[in-house]
């Protein structure tokens, strides 16, 4: 029963059911604060796009059904954390965020087509894409962090679960040997999640004080 359960096959769905579970806790900060400033506008639009490009990268080359299933959940949950930026910031009034995130999100609907016919092609590009943004998003969220010396706004538990996930990717990646831009993912999780950890050991005194 143990030796099932940690089994590659259902440690993809256990770490792809935390990816996107791990929302709620930023989603409850940003209620109870009614702000989304925690996490930088550059970080989130880059998480968007970075969503959107692992849904095409899924399914082009054809990953496990987990990451199948949860991919467009998680992009759903990325919208939310952006809404609440919107909304609770009075920023839904701006129409340079509406016009930037509107594009953002009909660039990959316009995609659809060409990908159908070139799925290799396209789930090739993407995957690297993904990684890329994956790479540069989070750095701007490290960078505001270090900046104002504040983790005010930012769920520890919403990092903390994702990095979890991150080094249970890492392993099953490696041992299913799944393509490259996947391995290197999951290691920019491990990498960022001690990196913030130790962001939160510097700055969470001072963020309450």
């Amino acid at each position: 029963m143990i030796t099932s359960i940690f089994h590659p096959n259902a440690l993809i769905w256990v770490y792809q059911f935390l990816y996107t579970v791990c929302f709620i806790p930023q989603f409850v900060t940003n209620y109870k604060l009614k702000t989304g400033k925690g996490l930088s506008d550059l970080f989130l639009l880059a998480y968007l796009n970075m969503s959107e490009a692992l849904l095409f990268y899924a399914f082009c080359v054809g990953l496990p059904p987990a990451y199948q299933f949860f991919y467009p959940i998680q992009t759903v949950s990325v919208l939310i954390l952006i809404l609440q930026r919107l909304w609770y910031d009075k920023m839904a009034d701006s129409k340079w965020y509406w016009l930037m995130y509107t594009i953002n999100l009909a660039a990959p609907i316009v995609l659809i087509p060409y990908a159908v016919g070139h799925c290799s092609l396209v789930g090739n590009i993407t995957g690297w894409t993904f990684f890329i943004i994956s790479f540069v998003c989070q750095l701007p969220l490290v960078i505001k962090i270090a900046s104002s010396k504040s983790v005010r706004g930012i769920s520890f538990l919403f990092l903390l679960i994702t990095g979890i996930a991150g080094i249970m990717e890492l392993y099953v990646a490696l041992v299913m040997w799944l393509p490259i831009q996947t391995i290197l993912g999951a290691l920019r999780v491990v990498i960022f999640f001690v990196i913030f950890c130790i962001q939160f050991l510097l700055y969470n005194n001072k963020s309450n004080a």
